[in-house]
C-alpha cells in the first residue's frame, strides 16, 4: 500500500466495499438522490478503460444501480474523493463522464459525486457552465455535481449503520484526531464495535488510516481503546507491527528498484567506454544508448 496517500489508500479500501459504500453515501446523498436509487443493485464497475490519456485524472470509483422508477435503467455513479479542495475537479469530471458515456450502447445517466473531507472551505464551483450567457445556456454543455463536504455536514442528524459511523466520523476527525481528547472521544463513540464479530477488518483499517496520517504510539491508542471499550487494545499494536512490517518490506523493494536502476546505469557507462574505444563517433553512441551528447561526454571525462 502506498504510504504517501493514507487519504486515497482508505477511501478506495471503504468504497470498493459495496456494504460500506452503500452504508455510508446513502444517508449522505440528497433525498430525491437517495431515493431513486435501488441500493441493493449497487455495484462497482470495472474502469479499466480509462484512456492512458486520463490517468491523472482517474477517479476513485465508478458504480452502477438500478433506479427505483421500475423502469429498470442503468444508473452510474462517479465517485471521486477529495481530501483538499481542488479546482480543477469539474475538468476531471468531465474527461471521465466522457468516456463513460462513449462507451455506452445505450443511453445511462451518470451522477458525478465528490466525498469532500477536508478542513478548508471547498472553493469549487459545483456546476460546470454556470457563467454561460443565458442566450446559449439551453445549448451549452453543461453538468452538476453533488458535494458530500463532511465539514459542513451535522453527523448527529444523519442515521448510519455502526460500521458506516466509525468511517464517516474518522474522515471528518482525521485531521485533529492526535489530540487525545479527540480520540478518546472517537473510540469511546465507535466503541460497540471492538465487541462485534466481523468488524476487526475495518478497525485494523482506520488504526492504519490514523497511523499513516499522524505519529500516534501505538502503546498510547491501545490504552485509550482499552479505556474506551473496556476490552483488551491489542489490535492497537499489532497493527502497528503490520504498519512497520510493511514499511520494511516497501524499503526493501525501493532499495531492489535502486539497485537494478544502478545496474542500467553501470551498463550504459560500460557501453559508451566500449563503443568510444573502438572509434563509434558520439552521435552513434548517443543513438545506439539513448544518452544525450552531454551526458556520453560526462562518461568519458570521468573514464578518464
Amino acid at each position: 500500500m502506498d504510504n504517501a496517500h493514507p487519504h486515497a489508500n482508505f477511501a478506495a479500501s471503504v468504497f470498493k466495499n459495496i456494504d460500506d459504500a452503500r452504508d455510508v453515501l446513502s444517508p449522505l446523498l440528497p433525498t430525491e438522490v437517495r431515493d431513486a436509487i435501488d441500493w441493493q443493485s449497487l455495484s462497482v464497475v470495472d474502469a479499466s478503460f480509462v484512456d492512458e490519456k486520463l490517468k491523472d485524472y482517474h477517479s476513485d470509483l465508478l458504480f452502477k444501480a438500478q433506479d427505483t422508477s421500475g423502469e429498470q435503467m442503468d444508473n452510474y455513479i462517479l465517485l471521486e474523493h477529495k481530501s483538499h479542495p481542488d479546482l480543477g475537479i469539474l475538468k476531471q469530471l468531465l474527461a471521465y463522464q466522457k468516456e463513460v458515456y462513449a462507451r455506452q450502447e445505450k443511453y445511462a445517466p451518470v451522477l458525478p459525486v465528490v466525498f469532500y473531507h477536508g478542513k478548508e472551505r471547498w472553493n469549487a464551483r459545483t456546476e460546470f457552465a454556470k457563467d454561460a450567457p443565458h442566450a446559449l445556456s439551453y445549448y451549452a454543455l453543461n453538468f452538476r455535481y453533488v458535494l458530500i463536504s463532511l465539514r459542513d455536514t451535522d453527523l448527529e442528524n444523519l442515521k448510519f449503520s455502526l460500521t458506516a459511523t466509525a468511517i464517516v466520523h474518522i474522515f471528518k476527525e482525521i485531521w485533529d484526531i492526535a489530540d487525545l481528547n479527540k480520540l478518546r472521544a472517537y473510540f469511546a463513540l465507535i466503541a460497540v464495535l471492538f465487541s462485534r464479530t466481523g468488524t476487526e477488518d475495518i478497525l485494523k483499517r482506520i488504526l492504519m488510516y490514523i497511523y499513516r496520517v499522524h505519529d500516534i504510539q501505538p502503546v498510547t491508542v491501545k490504552e485509550i481503546i482499552e479505556v474506551a471499550t473496556t476490552r483488551e487494545g491489542g489490535i492497537a499494536m499489532s497493527t502497528a507491527e503490520l504498519l512497520e512490517k510493511q514499511g520494511i518490506e516497501k524499503g526493501r523493494e525501493e532499495g531492489r528498484e535502486e539497485g537494478r536502476q544502478e545496474g542500467i546505469k553501470k551498463g550504459l557507462r560500460r557501453a559508451v567506454i566500449n563503443l568510444r574505444s573502438k572509434g563509434f563517433p558520439a552521435q552513434e553512441v548517443a543513438e545506439i544508448t539513448g544518452l544525450t551528447l552531454d551526458q556520453i561526454q560526462q562518461i568519458e571525462d570521468e573514464y578518464e
